[in-house]
């Protein structure tokens, strides 16, 4: 049967369970819990085989299930990635499904949220190409298909427990790091929180570690504080980009450039990580543009209260009043280092990077060598200007 959520029954176990959906804290606790439930203490090193999907094949994993518990009711075969075994393997698992003994619990770990929506793209494609194409693919045979296949989602459906993990809302990630704390014994001052909280939004699959991490940290004390946050956790590119705007608007090119590239540095791929910094610079400046135009026009020094007609003249996205209050807060700092027309010239440059990124330009040039003169040119802003 299938749950559209991570609740599962731990009183009456499957024989085979298929995890899908969100990667990120909840889905390492229900495995925690279900294999708890599973095996008994002491027996893991007996009872609990782990795969990976990406380099075992579909015998390994199916020897393993039919293999005998030694200390425990069931024996537990994990398989991370399923997705990655090859699309011939993922069919004889769902063909081996209803054979499985009353001993074995086979639990498949995937990334793939819809494996439907894939397998309606790959007939579209496949109509469109000729019969030819069609019978050349199908003797290549389906090892060649990528990601989870739908034959095992729908054997899992029928003789297992298929789990789907929704995306968490900003309000959910919230809550869970706040239940996360308790289990420390920790709690959070607000602001801490609320920052702590927001970088998770864009890597929830780390929140734990980033978690353990805080709690190490603060030791004995029971409050982490914002400098805690600002000292220990993994920056989001979000974050990152509100503390390369920070020396943008102080002028400090240097300390700009260096932010940059610890920040492709991080990234395996520094010139997709380039363009992805590049639309966040984006977004960030159109917000300061609007709230500029807002400080400009109604001498705001906090952003409630905003009045309707000026509301109706904002982005809907993104929009500065959508954000939390610390955010907003940061924003308005920020927004008095510059003047509205630096910040018209700041989005014109950018829109030339991007160009020039995207090679539509004559100035085209590598992604991350056009952000580093981005961030020079923006930090220097009073001489584009004059220049301009």
């Amino acid at each position: 049967m299938a749950k559209s959520n991570s609740s599962f029954d731990l009183n009456n176990i499957a024989k085979a369970y298929l995890f899908t959906g969100e990667v990120d804290s909840r889905r390492m606790t229900a495995v925690n819990q279900l294999t708890a439930a599973v095996i008994d203490p002491g027996s893991e090193i007996f009872d609990l085989e782990k795969f990976d999907g990406d380099s075992t094949l579909a015998e390994n994993i199916l020897s393993a299930a039919m293999t005998m518990p030694f200390g425990s009711v069931r024996k537990v075969v994990l398989v991370d990635r399923i997705d990655k075994l090859n699309a011939d393997g993922q069919s004889k698992i769902a063909a081996f499904l209803p054979k499985l003994g009353s001993q074995s619990c086979l639990v498949m770990l995937s990334g793939d949220e819809n494996p439907t929506k894939r397998k309606s793209a790959q007939s579209s494609a496949k109509q469109q190409a000729s019969q030819t194409e069609n019978d050349e693919e199908e003797e290549s045979g389906p090892k060649s298909k990528k990601g989870l296949q739908s034959v095992l989602v729908s054997a899992v459906k029928k003789h297992g427990v298929l789990i789907s993990f929704d995306k968490l809302k900003a309000q959910d990630i919230t809550t869970l790091v706040m239940q996360m704390a308790r289990e420390c014994g920790k709690k959070f001052e607000p602001t801490a929180l609320q920052s702590f909280a927001h970088s998770m939004q864009s890597a929830p699959s780390i929140m734990g570690r980033e978690m353990d991490k805080l709690a190490t940290y603060v030791g004995e004390r029971d409050l982490i504080t914002s400098s805690d946050v600002e000292l220990v956790t993994t920056k989001s590119p979000e974050d990152r980009v509100f503390t390369l705007i920070d020396a943008v608007a102080a002028g400090r090119a240097d300390t700009a450039v260096h932010l940059l590239n610890e920040t492709l540095a991080a990234s395996t791929k520094p010139d997709g990580e380039a363009s992805k910094v590049l639309a966040l610079l984006g977004r960030h400046l159109r917000m300061l543009y609007q709230v500029k135009f807002l400080i400009t026009q109604d001498g705001k020094r906090h952003l409630s209260n905003v009045s309707e007609s000026l509301r109706e003249m904002l982005m809907k996205d993104p929009n500065p009043l959508s954000l939390a209050d610390w955010q907003r807060t940061k924003l308005l700092e920020q927004a008095h280092h510059f003047t509205l027309p630096e910040l018209q010239r700041s989005l014109k440059a950018i829109l030339s990077c991007e160009l020039a990124v995207k090679g539509q330009s004559k100035a085209s040039s590598s992604p991350r060598l056009s952000l580093e003169m981005l961030v020079i040119k923006l930090s220097e802003r009073k001489g584009m200007l004059s220049r301009s």
